[in-house]
């Protein structure tokens, strides 16, 4: 219940879509109360020579005239469900995609990719269901039994009372069948999120499991979690198809009792036809929406699942929030400090970054060595505001802050991975992901960034140029072609602060040269920090910090004690 009050609350389409269920579902009653009396009317002067009032015909056009517009109400109500299930679905879609953007590599890293596609897709898709079909059925069963019980009870009470006894024995079941199916629609939905991961972690991981002869190991895996969701789903199912045969035992046993009733009091001669004719049409209509419940049931449970996921990943703890600098132009920027700043991992005994104490002047360019583990890259994700520290203090230009998660400071910073990413596009879309706020750039200045990449003769063997598709789906792109491209991006960028994470490694040495050729030109007139493990790489920079865990010194091995790294 918790889940479906926050959809109500948090969903801009669903309060919406619930008044509109409410005016249509009523009517929809009084359309079908309509048709009954009118039926019933019908059936006695067609029949049994009930005297009438009007002509036959008329009543016989009335009943054809108020099916249709019932029908009708039926066709809209499907249509705006449908409609405003579709703007909640883009509406969660949306907020689930951004707050995504809004998370942490720190976050992001602890969550699977396959987990993260299934929510997004399968998820999103199972609460579009339960919001066009679970939750109108559930307005629709609770309006139209009401509306009809109330007509019912005018015309005889007794028969109401008897729906009255059967409709809450139907609510006591489906609430003791829906507190086992729930817990069981959860463990389905997470076995599909780890079905999805394995399978895509297996995907991606396919060359080495044919290295290493281990295909059929992963194909037993996968197929011993396949089976497991096998029978989740059916267990969920099997609840699902219970929950149907409670409701139409209970409502057959209903509309029988009234049935056997009425029948007695008509042969009696203590009810007349006309009115017991009535209600015996209304019977089945009262227990009709509650049944239709039933068979949206396992929608129901599915969309609840998959909003709990999604929900979930709403609540996740934003580490890479925005906070606010005070620093009046981040391109002016003449020194960062860091002051005993440690950063420590969730899980972890251990900070991967310990007090470290350092200033990095304009202009000036850095490199960073220490063996692996030692907090390299962590530092650089420090400096990118990727990452925001457990202890410490960072001034920029004097001025105090917890951390450089701050969007305006990520414009005036480029970092290179160590494997950049390739999109699945053209050459023209990659380059240009490097301009803020999908900017575009023309041609040529594409070409030039290239030019200055080392990429001159590879552009030229290129069937399409810029237009041609690399990465996924595309042409594929070596390491040093990616290495090169990610180059070029940072050359579009021109921003102040240059940030690289051992641009050179798992390359061949020539290759390595002609990137930090590249690279060189790059530098001029930039703020550097590069971690690296090449010496010559080193020797070119103004300065080194060495980093070993506790310690961090420069290249005499001076421990930097007074906060400046020198």
């Amino acid at each position: 219940m918790g889940i479906q009050r926050r959809l109500i609350r948090e969903i801009s389409s669903v309060r919406p879509l619930m008044v509109w269920m409410v005016v249509l579902g009523l009517c929809s009653s009084i359309l079908l109360l309509l048709q009954a009396h009118l039926m019933a009317d019908c059936i006695g002067s067609l029949f049994l020579h009930v005297p009438k009032h009007r002509n036959l015909v008329v009543m016989v056009g009335e009943l054809a005239v108020v099916f249709l517009v019932r029908s009708l109400v039926g066709a809209i109500a499907g249509f705006v469900a449908a409609r405003f299930a579709a703007n909640a679905k883009l509406d969660i879609r949306a907020r689930w995609l951004s707050k995504l953007f809004t998370l942490s590599p720190l976050n992001i890293e602890r969550m699977q990719t396959g987990e993260l596609v299934t929510a997004a897709v399968s998820g999103i898709d199972n609460l579009e269901s339960y919001l066009a079909r679970y939750l109108p059925q559930s307005v629709e069963a609770v309006m139209v039994p009401v509306v009809l019980l109330i007509n019912i009870f005018q015309l005889d009470w007794i028969s109401a009372t008897l729906l009255c006894i059967a409709a809450p024995l139907i609510v006591f079941f489906m609430i003791l069948l829906g507190k086992g199916a729930d817990s069981m629609a959860k463990k389905q939905w997470h076995l599909l999120e780890n079905l999805s991961a394995n399978f895509l972690e297996l995907i991606e991981g396919l060359l080495t499991l044919k290295l290493f002869s281990r295909s059929a190991d992963a194909k037993r895996l996968l197929a011993h979690i396949g089976d497991a969701n096998r029978v989740a789903t059916m267990k969920t199912l099997r609840v699902a198809f219970l929950s149907s045969f409670v409701l139409e035992l209970f409502a057959t046993l209903g509309t029988g009792a009234v049935a056997l009733a009425l029948g007695l009091r008509l042969l009696h001669a203590d009810l007349a036809f006309i009115p017991a004719l009535t209600v015996l049409l209304l019977a089945p209509e009262f227990f009709q929406p509650i049944r239709a419940l039933g068979t949206e049931f396992h929608a129901g449970l599915n969309g609840l699942a998959a909003a709990e996921s999604l929900f979930a990943m709403l609540d996740e703890r934003e580490d890479g929030a925005d906070v606010p600098i005070p620093v009046v132009s981040f391109s002016e920027v003449q020194a960062i400090r860091f002051v005993d700043v440690c950063v420590r991992y969730p899980g972890q005994r251990e900070d991967s970054l310990q007090e470290l104490c350092l200033t990095i002047h304009r202009g000036e360019k850095i490199a960073v060595t220490g063996p692996s583990g030692s907090g390299k890259t962590t530092f650089l994700q420090l400096l990118s505001g990727t990452l925001s520290p457990s202890s410490g203090v960072i001034e920029v230009d004097g001025q105090s802050c917890s951390t450089l998660s701050c969007a305006a400071w990520r414009n005036n910073v480029t970092l290179l991975n160590q494997a950049p990413y390739i999109f699945s596009g053209t050459l023209r879309e990659n380059l240009q992901m490097a301009l803020p706020g999908g900017d575009t750039m023309a041609d040529n200045a594409l070409q030039e960034a290239l030019l200055k990449a080392g990429l001159r003769d590879w552009l030229r063997s290129l069937p399409g140029g810029l237009d041609t598709r690399i990465g996924d789906g595309g042409r594929q792109v070596s390491g040093g072609e990616a290495q090169r491209i990610a180059i070029a991006r940072a050359w579009l960028r021109q921003s102040p602060f240059l940030l690289l994470d051992e641009p050179t490694a798992n390359l061949d040495p020539l290759t390595a040269a002609e990137i930090e050729t590249a690279i060189t030109a790059l530098t001029e007139n930039r703020t550097v920090v590069v971690v690296t493990h090449d010496p010559g790489f080193s020797r070119r920079m103004d300065r080194v910090i060495r980093l070993a865990g506790a310690d961090s010194s420069d290249e005499e091995g001076t421990r930097c004690k007074d906060g400046t790294g020198y």
